[in-house]
């Protein structure tokens, strides 16, 4: 009976809990609007352990990844101890990469690396000098890999680029005046890089440090790129800095071509082999005079066959070409302008008489500024006597300065001076200037960084640098490699060039539309 009344008294129990009320649902607790923060203590110096959360701990470092850290629940509303009294306006320099920190502007904890530059230590100063291809291909490329690292300064005399190996379409043609000469307006990136400069002036004289314009004004550097080019009679060059001078210039000898009936080209180089096939293509009845100082067009840069073909082509077009015989003209590069009639003894004691004269006898290298740095006897020559062009190694540096590079027409590498040369070199001294401007933000010597060296484009610049290989290239210079290893890897490609027919060269054209839309887009777009 006790065992049944037991029984009947827990299923009671059990039915009257079913019936009870249900329980009541507490309500969520709302968050605080302004929840206080949480400020840590400063944290004593300890070792590093597995067990210590702290900044030094070890767990970050074996649970690290290349992606930015989150940030745990326990983290959050974190604040530094003490207010910052002054606002940096740059974060705050952190000497470890592996560190969990709190940069004092932001409650996201990562992996802090510093690639500022050091705000003791001024920005790395690179002065270009000329606008030339060479010269603007260099200030974007530079300005793409180096950023906020350098101050980039371009110094240009010329008003606007004068295209001077597309000249020559404009004085048998003045619609084309337009296109060939460009403004320097989208060079530089002045909205991320406003410290970056054109200035319109001429260079007077280089010093081991400064630059000195026409003014008196110095502008100090760090490394100094010459990309000034050559100088060219006119009207391949314009030897005034104004726009309206150069239009004027081009203008004049078209209309001396227009209404002229004798022309007299003195040069049988590609410019005035280019010129001689022009004028006759393009106007009729016009009687032009070729004449040149060797025993057939062109020069050793050309093969043999090819200068022969040329020679046939003009004959045939009607060209009256005289060899093996020179115009006494002096050493003026403005002969022949302005335009007009004159008479002109060759050293044969020929006389010859023409309406307009086109003087096409090349060019030296604009150079003058440097004279100061080359008149030290026990130093090697800085420019080449004859031609003014600058002595330039492997890694396009000049001799004596390691600091000091010259890029395009303007240095004495042998071969067919071609804007992918011009770009190509460019390139080379852009990532060098790369290695000198991190050296520099981090405090080190510029000396210690390894320049780039440029691969030979062609037979004649390998040959060319590989007699100077002795005197100009160390081989701790090299980027990348020692000397043997340079000139082989160079050796393949020019070596397999035969010795006098076969080899590389940039034939003459009287189309220019390709490399006029090229420059074009170099001058107003970005590079990369």
């Amino acid at each position: 009976m006790i065992g049944i009344k037991e029984s009947s008294s827990r299923f009671k129990k059990r039915y009257d809990n079913q019936c009870a009320d249900p329980p009541k649902i507490k309500k969520p607790e709302l968050p605080e609007k302004n929840p206080s923060p949480i400020y840590l203590t400063p944290s004593s110096d300890t070792k590093a352990s597995f067990f210590n959360f702290s900044n030094l701990s070890l767990l970050p470092k074996f649970f690290s990844s290349s992606s930015t850290l989150k940030k745990s629940k326990s983290q959050k509303n974190l604040l530094p101890s003490k207010e910052p009294t002054i606002k940096r306006a740059y974060p705050q320099a952190i000497t470890s990469q592996n560190s969990l920190t709190l940069i004092n502007n932001s409650i996201e904890d990562s992996y802090s690396i510093d690639s500022s530059p050091s705000l003791s230590i001024p920005k790395f100063n690179i002065v270009i000098l000329g606008a030339s291809v060479a010269g603007v291909t260099a200030a974007k490329a530079i300005e793409y890999y180096c950023k906020n690292l350098v101050n980039i300064t371009l110094i240009e005399p010329q008003e606007k680029s004068l295209l001077k190996f597309a000249a020559l379409s404009a004085i048998t043609d003045y619609t084309n005046a337009d296109s060939v000469i460009l403004p320097y307006n989208n060079i530089f990136n002045n909205k991320n890089f406003p410290q970056n400069r054109i200035l319109r002036a001429k260079a007077n004289q280089v010093t081991e440090t400064d630059v000195i314009l026409h003014n008196g004004e110095a502008i100090p550097y760090n490394a100094l790129i010459v990309a000034t080019g050559l100088s060219y009679p006119s009207p391949i060059s314009c030897h005034s800095y104004s726009n309206n001078s150069t239009l004027n210039m081009l203008k004049s000898y078209f209309l001396g071509i227009s209404n002229s009936k004798c022309i007299l080209i003195i040069g049988g180089g590609a410019t005035g082999c280019e010129a001689a096939e022009r004028i006759v293509s393009e106007f009729v009845d016009k009687t032009v005079i070729l004449i040149h100082n060797k025993q057939s067009l062109l020069d050793s840069n050309y093969p043999d066959n090819y200068r022969k073909r040329v020679y046939d082509k003009l004959y045939k077009l009607g060209v009256n070409i005289i060899l093996n015989d020179n115009a006494n003209i002096g050493s003026s590069p403005n002969y022949g302008y302005p335009p007009k009639g004159r008479w002109v003894e060759t050293s044969s004691q020929k006389m010859l008489f023409s309406d307009i004269q086109i003087n096409c006898t090349g060019a030296n290298g604009n150079t003058a500024f440097l004279n100061k740095l080359n008149s030290d006897p026990s130093k090697l020559p800085l420019l080449d006597p004859e031609t003014s062009l600058v002595n330039v190694n492997i890694n396009l540096q000049t001799h004596n300065y390691s600091n000091i590079f010259a890029i395009g027409d303007v240095n004495n590498i042998d071969g067919i001076k071609s804007i992918e040369r011009a770009r190509s070199q460019a390139l080379t001294v852009s990532k060098t200037m790369k290695q000198f401007s991190y050296f520099h933000s981090k405090g080190r010597s510029i000396r210690k960084a390894r320049a780039y060296a440029w691969i030979p484009d062609s037979k004649a610049a390998y040959y060319s640098l590989n007699k100077k290989i002795s005197s100009t290239v160390s081989s701790a210079n090299i980027r990348g490699s020692d000397t043997n290893t340079i000139y082989s890897s160079s050796s393949a490609k020019t070596k397999s060039l035969s010795p006098s027919n076969d080899q590389e060269f940039e034939a003459i054209s009287t189309r220019k539309f390709g490399e006029i839309k090229l420059i074009n887009k170099l001058f107003s777009n970005p590079l990369f």
